[in-house]
């Protein structure tokens, strides 16, 4: 291991001993030398002034400003990616790099993507489903506000069956909050005699710690029949029913419902 000269000492070779260290971190023409063999290959390693290795700092690396911006600057070659990596100990906990392919910057732990922003303004959270922070089934986000359209099936809630019916949903998920509007229409009924049920939406069933609770609505755009609207534990449908004699299975029925459920 080469040793820095002595002052008074290294007689004769001080010079020679001065160069083994130099070239240490040193190409031989003078210009920096970057990162050696296995987890180092190609990186400047930073350390503690305690530590070896690399540049030894106190803690921190501090660029002085001037008059202009002070820019650190991380490039890589066309189409690679330009990495930031954030260590503990000998073990890479967080990356931040621009992916070479795309130019999207990305943050990402050891083990998953936490957030990709592209140059187009399209941020994405790909560990979250659709209905987080109104981001679709791939994690994008939208700036047009929390609610996400789909598409219910709609079904007898009882006996019987339902000829002809469709539905419209929109859906908020807030942390453990889940806000549902449906807009049923039975075109035909059929022998259908208990109101109707609509799925969930797709990415959030089946609730497995749902609590059983209620919302309400109306039939025919609140001017008719109001209705009791219903989710049940580990049931991936919303009921509606009347909490009275009063029949909702009737061809041309319009109802709109409404429930906030709380998720475990």
């Amino acid at each position: 291991m080469p040793s820095w000269p002595v002052q008074g000492d290294n007689a004769g070779t001080w010079g020679t001993d001065l160069n083994s260290c130099l070239l240490v971190s040193h190409n031989s023409d003078g210009t920096f030398l970057i990162g050696g063999s296995g987890a180092a290959a190609g990186r400047v390693l930073l350390s503690q002034a305690s530590g070896t290795g690399g540049v030894q700092t106190d803690s921190k690396l501090t660029w002085a400003g001037g008059t202009g911006p002070t820019v650190l600057s991380v490039s890589a070659n066309s189409g690679q990616a330009a990495n930031v990596e954030l260590l503990n100990a000998a073990t890479t906990e967080w990356y931040l790099y621009n992916l070479g392919s795309n130019n999207t910057f990305h943050l990402d732990s050891a083990t998953l993507g936490a957030l990709a922003f592209t140059q187009a303004g399209v941020l994405t959270l790909p560990q979250y489903g659709a209905g987080i922070l109104n981001t679709s089934a791939a994690g994008i986000v939208s700036a047009t506000g929390a609610w996400t359209n789909y598409t219910p099936t709609v079904a007898s809630g009882g006996p019987g069956t339902v000829t002809t019916a469709s539905a419209v949903g929109y859906y908020m998920l807030l942390g453990k909050t889940l806000v549902i509007n449906i807009h049923f229409i039975i075109t035909t009924n059929g022998t259908a005699t208990q109101g109707f049920t609509a799925t969930l939406p797709a990415s959030l069933t089946p609730f497995t710690s749902i609590s059983g609770q209620y919302g309400n609505g109306w039939s025919n755009s609140g001017t008719g029949t109001p209705v009791t609207v219903a989710c049940y534990p580990n049931d991936g449908h919303v009921y509606v029913f009347t909490s009275t004699a009063t029949s909702i299975n009737v061809s041309g029925t319009v109802i709109d419902a409404s429930i906030c459920v709380n998720v475990n």
